[in-house]
């Protein structure tokens, strides 16, 4: 079973998320109940970034992470550590174009040995 961390009530405290691929690559991933929580079709993304996360108390903390997928509104990323839900974040990606993405953590599971983790991004993309 997988384990959430997080700050609020809101949050998961467990998922059982599963994801199935359509003939483009394009990723869906269906919440508890057989319902899409992102409104936008989500795409796979292969690569690594810099993340730097943002504390409430202002203390900043970065991290290699890996890229999962990615969607017009928000980015799925592995990490070896968990985060707070709501934690703001800046992340840099190695190879892409754009400099940098902001937003904050709305997901945070644990997967295996790493962490799966959902932003949301402050601007679409």
């Amino acid at each position: 079973m997988n384990h959430a961390v997080s700050t609020g009530t809101d949050a998961l405290t467990t998922d059982t998320t599963t994801a199935t691929q359509d003939a483009t690559g394009g990723l869906t991933r269906i919440a508890p109940g057989g319902i899409e929580r992102r409104a936008c079709r989500r795409t796979r993304v292969h690569g690594d970034a810099m993340i730097a996360f943002r504390s409430t108390a202002g203390e900043e903390h970065t991290r290699k992470v890996e890229f999962l997928d990615a969607s017009v509104s928000g980015i799925g990323i592995r990490s070896e550590k968990p985060v707070r839900i709501g934690t703001e974040f800046a992340l840099f990606p190695d190879k892409v174009r754009q400099s940098s993405w902001t937003g904050s953590v709305v997901r945070c599971v644990q997967d295996g040995d790493g962490w799966t983790i959902g932003l949301q991004l402050a601007e679409a993309a």
